[in-house]
């Protein structure tokens, strides 16, 4: 009866999340804007193109470095996102096996370090400063260019494990006691400016500003530089791609579903 009861769940969802999907006007309102997107190849800021879609092609230079606030943590980058973890018994009482799982929060004197952090800076193209959720679409890799120094400054050693560095209050070495219990280390991912080449900004202009999202956009970032019927023909792949996916969801989701109730009816 169990089964059952979850069949029926699954093909009402499904159908109700296709529905929604069918009668979503989103991508329909985004691909009418795409197609009076202003193409700002020399990243100039005109007045006339407040408000609209605008492709920015260009080599990204940093405008502004991004900060971890609650450690006062500055970073030669635009854009880190924080990973915390804690040294807990994921054994049982008798018998414990130490390890480093996730943690959402901790105070940590009279802050609150949360995990999945994002810290954002700002870069510049052209005229055009561009910021905020563009800087998490960028791509990043783990930051390993910890000093001992820096660490020491806020309480912390400095602990490389698995392709990744840590600031970390347990042991380098010989760590494995329930002692140590308790104990947190953090990471980060970054844009690495050295690596990062020519991109290409889709977002709204507003001011000298490019903005990642408003009410009826989402911006994109592609890379390279990308002459504009490029940038819509890979827009209108995306969205096709991403409609295609959640049809099938949805398909996989009532077929499931009916298999259940068809299954124990007969």
């Amino acid at each position: 009866m169990v089964k059952k009861i979850i069949g029926i769940i699954l093909v009402v969802i499904g159908a109700g999340l296709g529905f929604l999907l069918f009668r979503d006007d989103g991508d329909k309102v985004k691909g009418t804007m795409m197609k009076d997107a202003v193409y700002a190849e020399n990243g100039k800021v005109l007045p006339s193109n407040e408000g609209k879609v605008v492709i920015v092609p260009g080599k990204p230079v940093m405008l502004e470095r991004a900060v971890d606030t609650d450690l006062n943590l500055a970073f030669n980058t635009p854009f880190i996102k924080r990973h915390l973890q804690i040294y807990k018994n994921v054994g049982s009482a008798s018998e414990r096996k130490m390890r480093w799982t996730s943690l959402t929060s901790v105070k940590r004197g009279n802050k609150k370090i949360s995990d999945n952090t994002n810290f954002y800076g700002s870069l510049k193209v052209g005229d055009f400063i561009i910021g905020g959720t563009f800087l998490a679409n960028m791509g990043t890799s783990p930051f390993t260019n910890f000093s001992e120094s820096a660490a020491r400054r806020l309480g912390f050693k400095v602990q490389n494990d698995a392709g990744n560095q840590y600031l970390t209050e347990a042991p380098v070495k010989d760590l494995g006691s329930f002692t140590h219990e308790g104990r947190i280390r953090i990471r980060y991912d970054y844009v690495d400016m050295k690596k990062l080449g020519e991109k290409t900004f889709v977002g709204i202009q507003k001011g000298n500003q490019l903005i990642f999202k408003d009410d009826t956009f989402t911006g994109e970032v592609h890379d390279g530089i990308l002459a504009r019927d490029k940038v819509l023909q890979n827009s209108n792949s995306n969205s096709t791609a991403g409609n295609i996916f959640g049809y099938v969801c949805c398909a996989l989701m009532i077929a499931g579903g009916a298999y259940l109730v068809v299954r124990l009816d007969s």
